[in-house]
Order: C-alpha cells, then sequence, then structure tokens
C-alpha cells in the first residue's frame, strides 16, 4: 500500500509525478491513419471508425431534439436540481473571470489598447466510460458560453445501444450546445480539427480524453487550438497536523479514478502519517471501488515525510500537482505556495467540492504543467487583439525611433514606410 519515505533531497520527489512510458510509437501510427481516414471519407471514416472501435452502428451521427426531450424524462428532478446548481455556481465565478479591453495613451497622438473577441467555433471533447462525466460538461461549456463563442459542438462515444448518457445530454442541453455528435476517440478530434458535412470544423478544441483522444489533439495542434493535454489526476495533501479521517477519505477519492491516479501526503508528523495509512485501509474496505483503489496505491501512492515545513513546501512546490489541498488554514504556508492547479484549503474544503459544485473548474494541468499554466477558464476561449491609432502628430514623436531601430535592424523598408508620410 502507501509506502512511507523520508525526505533527503529533491531528486527523490522528481520520479513521483513521472508517468509511465505507453507504447506510443503504435499509438501515434493508429491516430495517424484514423486522422487520415477522416480527412479522406468524413461522415463515412467516423460511422466507420465508430462501428470498428466502439462496436456500435451509427444510424444518426448527431443527437436529436427528440432524444434531448427524452433525456429530460429519464433523470430525476433532484439531479436536475444538482446540474443546475453546479452551473449557476459556475456561472459566477467566470464572470468574475471576464477580461475588460483597455486603452492608453503612450505618446502624444498615440492612442493604443487591447480588445477581446471570443473564438468562434469550440469543440468539446467528453469522455465516455462507465460512468457519465456531466461535471465536466459543465465545465467546458459554461466558460464557453459565458465567453460568448457562436458555435459549440460536442462529441462524445455513444453507449452500446448508439445512444448518450442522459446526463450529458441534459448538461449539454443547459448550456445550449449547438450540436451534440455520437462520435468518441481520435475520429471525434480529427473530425472537429478538419470537419465533415454533419461536423463543423473549429478553431479550438477543449476537454480530456484517454491516450488516443491525447495524441490525436497534438496531431491536430496548429491547425486548431488545443486546451491542453491532459494526463492521470494527481493530488497532493500537505497536513502538519489535522484529522486522519479527513485525510485519508481524500486518498482514496483520488485514487479511485482509475490504477494511474497519483497520490503524495506530505507531512512533518510521522504518527499523522502512520494514522492516515491506517485509516485508508479501514474506509476502503466499505467501498465498491476498493480493487482501483488498491492498485493506484500501490502503484502511485506515496508519504513523504519531511523534518521541517520549508522541506514540505519545496516538495509540494516541486510536485505541482493538479489537486493540493491545505490542512492547515495558514496565510504564510500559503504565501509560499507556488505551483499547483487548484488549492483547496482547510479541513472542510474537500477536492469533490471543486470537482462538482463549488464553482472552481476541475479541469486542471497535470503531469507538473502547473509551474507553467493554469486550470480551464472564460480567458481560454477568448483571444485579445491589440489596437493602434496614430495620428500625424503621433507619428512624429515615434519616427526617429523608429528610424533607429529600422537602422539596427538593417530594414529600409520598415524606416521608409513611416518616413514616406512626412515628404
Amino acid at each position: 500500500m502507501m509506502e512511507i519515505i523520508e525526505f533527503k533531497e529533491i531528486k527523490q520527489i522528481k520520479d513521483l509525478m513521472k508517468d509511465k512510458e505507453e507504447e506510443t510509437e503504435r499509438i501515434e501510427d493508429t491516430v495517424k491513419e484514423i486522422i487520415k481516414e477522416v480527412q479522406k471519407k468524413r461522415d463515412k471514416a467516423i460511422i466507420e471508425l465508430t462501428e470498428k472501435f466502439d462496436k456500435v452502428k451509427l444510424k444518426e451521427i448527431l443527437v436529436s431534439k427528440k432524444e434531448i426531450r427524452e433525456a429530460y424524462k429519464k433523470i430525476s428532478k433532484k439531479e436536475l436540481n444538482a446540474l443546475k446548481f453546479a452551473k449557476k455556481n459556475l456561472e459566477k465565478s467566470c464572470k468574475k473571470q471576464l477580461p475588460k479591453k483597455w486603452f492608453v495613451e503612450t505618446r502624444k497622438g498615440v492612442k493604443i489598447g487591447e480588445i477581446i473577441r471570443p473564438i468562434e467555433n469550440i469543440g468539446v471533447y467528453v469522455p465516455g466510460g462507465k460512468y457519465p462525466y456531466p461535471s465536466s460538461v459543465l465545465m467546458n461549456l459554461v466558460p464557453a458560453r459565458t465567453a460568448g463563442c457562436k458555435e459549440i459542438v460536442l462529441c462524445t462515444p455513444p453507449r452500446k445501444d448508439g445512444s448518450i448518457n442522459p446526463f450529458i445530454l441534459v448538461a449539454a442541453d443547459l448550456c445550449k450546445v449547438n450540436k451534440i455528435a455520437k462520435i468518441g476517440g481520435a475520429q471525434a478530434i480529427a473530425a472537429m480539427a478538419f470537419g465533415t458535412k454533419k461536423i463543423p470544423k473549429v478553431d479550438k478544441i477543449m476537454g480530456p480524453g484517454n491516450i488516443f483522444v491525447a495524441t490525436a489533439k497534438k496531431m491536430v495542434f496548429g491547425r486548431v487550438g488545443i486546451d491542453s493535454i491532459a494526463g492521470p489526476s494527481e493530488c497532493c495533501i500537505l497536513a502538519r497536523k489535522g484529522n486522519s479521517k479527513f485525510i485519508a477519505s481524500e486518498i482514496l477519492a483520488q485514487a479511485e479514478h482509475d490504477e494511474l491516479a497519483k497520490t503524495v501526503l506530505v507531512t512533518t508528523n510521522k504518527n499523522l502519517a502512520l494514522q492516515t495509512k491506517k485509516e485508508v485501509l479501514k474506509q476502503m474496505q466499505e467501498l465498491e471501488t476498493q480493487e482501483v483503489i488498491k492498485k493506484s496505491l500501490q502503484e502511485n501512492g506515496v508519504i513523504v515525510l519531511t523534518k521541517t515545513r520549508n522541506q514540505a513546501i519545496e516538495v509540494v512546490n516541486e510536485l505541482a500537482s493538479e489537486h493540493l489541498i491545505v490542512f492547515e488554514d495558514n496565510k504564510k504556508t500559503l504565501e509560499k505556495i507556488k505551483c499547483a492547479g487548484s488549492i483547496f484549503v482547510g479541513e472542510f474544503s474537500p477536492v469533490a467540492a471543486g470537482d462538482y459544485c463549488s464553482g472552481t473548474n476541475h479541469i486542471l494541468p497535470t503531469g507538473r504543467t502547473a509551474r507553467f499554466s493554469s486550470g480551464l477558464n472564460v480567458r481560454d476561449f477568448l483571444v485579445t487583439q491589440y489596437i493602434q491609432k496614430i495620428s500625424k502628430k503621433g507619428l512624429k514623436n515615434l519616427l526617429k525611433t523608429i528610424e533607429v531601430f529600422a537602422d539596427i535592424e538593417g530594414l529600409p523598408a520598415h524606416k521608409n514606410s513611416a518616413k514616406i508620410r512626412f515628404k
């Protein structure tokens, strides 16, 4: 189960968040062929590839209005209210994230600024699997709608009977998605990147998926924008003291995602480490997901014991994990944390709250990319454009500097393009 290691040097930590190498060459070859097929045969390829990989023969690629209406009948009022509650909280944070245009006069007659525009066409991928992820639908679509994106298409794999889970459909409909396609995998990414008769070409593709989806996103990047390449889920817990039951519950909640999920407890308290380890074993016995948890913690779970709080914070920053739980509500500690996707402060801030309905986004940087990137937000669905308006007097104020730079950089036409206006 979770090994306890004593921290000696930062080199020990560097390997904790490393992903195991996949058969990347084989996967890339497969994905290349899928993309070529979609480019060549468009909708026909989608139907063929869905039958090949998902064992579903599609009658229609797009979800009908009737299917959406039927989906509402299949969920309870309690479940619908939960979706609406989460959507409302997310909308509040998204509205706060909206940037504002600005203008400034840098020199007399030289007015510059920045204007904000929504990306017009967005593609969203929502994974399939045993359980639906309506929360991921909301996390992608609410910021897109808040940003003002015009056209949004959502792709998600069909179930064995060719239908889409009703929770996915209702969540998407609540966000007024334009089209929902019953396709998954690399073929869904290719369809959104290149467009087909049924699926419009988009400008940017968002949403996590398996290794085939991630590889496809890498391959189409440049033709379209992408949000990020998502890896396995991660959680780091920083606790000098705290309730071992609460800490153990967070470890288990993280580990049940899948066998590749990574969980690290960082503490200066050996007794707390031992108590938590016992509590993990105790609570695990009551969970249906215990087999997945066992494998996850055995392969990717660890407790790091440090001598000082500063060492503990150094470990946390080095890990730069997707989720960070800080059990101690300490302002000085928080100020020292530089790298984490989303931070949960205090013993009553479980990751599940952020996953579903506190109002923050749960699509976060993984694989130590929190060192240089952020969780999904409204700004990911916007572009900023610089604008400048310069009068004749304003250009006169800039002319000498333009001439100097043009001479330094050996670009006489640049120099002339400014000078010619005064001849």
